[in-house]
């Protein structure tokens, strides 16, 4: 089967120097409160997250259940991670 897929992938910038500046510890809760933020958003707007690679989240709109505004929820579930990780 062929479907449309909007692919989104999200990185939290800075993280090297983050890690610069907080113990291994402290870190692994930044990162941790980071990954549960953005996995939330991306689910309220029906995505999937597909992986987790260091800072990095590989996430799918589309799949498995589409929709005509997968970009859009995309765009828009980005938006509001940047939102989140700012508070």
């Amino acid at each position: 089967e062929r479907r449309q897929l909007t692919i989104m992938f999200c990185d939290l910038v800075g993280s090297t120097a983050l890690s610069q500046q907080f113990d291994p510890e402290e870190m692994r809760e930044i990162l941790q409160a980071y990954r549960e933020a953005a996995t939330a958003v991306i689910a309220s707007y029906d995505g999937i997250v597909s992986r987790l690679v260091g800072d990095g989240i590989l996430s799918y709109f589309g799949y498995p259940s589409a929709h005509e505004d997968d970009a859009e929820r995309a765009v828009r579930a980005g938006l509001e991670i940047t939102a989140a990780v700012r508070a």
